[in-house]
């Protein structure tokens, strides 16, 4: 492969790389912000008052769902590689 196609393959790898990681700050702004008492209030008090009343049910919102949502955004990374650039080998 030349020279030059192998640079442009690597700049697109690279602004892909870059997109995607802005584009992953939004739904990862966007769930931190709603997974709190304050802003699940807004949206839907009765779930707030349910969370309020259950320890187990709050630390699962507050503390287990953002982890678990961002471990599976992560997870969707190379499968969006894969899409974008079915010629590389990623696994």
């Amino acid at each position: 492969m030349p020279r030059y196609k192998r640079m442009l393959r690597s700049w697109s790898i690279s602004i892909f790389i870059f997109v995607l990681s802005v584009f992953w700050l939004i739904p990862v702004g966007i769930l931190a912000g709603l997974l709190n008492i304050k802003s699940i209030r807004k949206v839907w008090p009765q779930l707030a008052d349910l969370l309020e009343h259950s320890s187990l049910a709050n630390s699962l919102v507050s503390n287990f769902l953002p982890t678990a949502i961002l471990t599976l955004l992560n997870v969707a990374v190379p499968y969006l590689y894969d899409c974008k650039y079915p010629t590389l080998s990623l696994g």
